[in-house]
């Protein structure tokens, strides 16, 4: 048979053994799955229960608290300064300027203004602070649909 002068015996037994060997070796590689999946499963348990554990320590309010706070301290003061007549020190760059490769200028020029003067970080310190109050928010709103 398949120009080999064995017996039939001896090709089955040997399909056999390799059918087997297969067999076997499917059958553990499924069990190390099984295994990882069950260990997965188990670390996902404990994670959904330290997101719950989070969940109950946290308070609804407090995001909001905190948001209250920094728009009230972001403007309150430049509300102050406005409504207590209280000079306002601005620091701005002067330009540069050259002439014959000779360049003067580009220094720090104290400016004092009255009223309500927005001073040049606020922009960027509030859109940051907005920016974390509005990305913890959405973090909330995953972590409540993935329960």
């Amino acid at each position: 048979m398949f120009g080999l002068d064995l017996p039939v015996e001896t090709i089955s037994g040997g399909i056999g053994a390799a059918m087997g060997a297969y067999i076997t070796m499917k059958a553990q590689s499924h069990a190390m799955l099984m295994e990882t999946l069950q260990q997965s499963i188990a670390v996902s348990k404990s994670d959904n229960a330290n997101q719950n554990d989070a969940a109950k320590r946290s308070a609804p309010w407090l995001r909001a608290t905190i948001g209250i706070m920094i728009i009230f301290v972001s403007f309150g003061g430049l509300l102050l300064a406005m409504w207590g007549d209280y000079p306002t020190t601005v620091l701005e760059k002067t330009d540069v300027k050259s002439f014959l490769g000779i360049q003067w200028g580009g220094k720090l020029k104290a400016v004092v203004g009255e009223g309500f003067v927005i001073p040049p970080y606020l922009p960027s310190s509030v859109a940051a602070v907005v920016g974390f109050l509005f990305g913890a928010a959405a973090a909330n709103v995953i972590s409540k649909v993935r329960r």
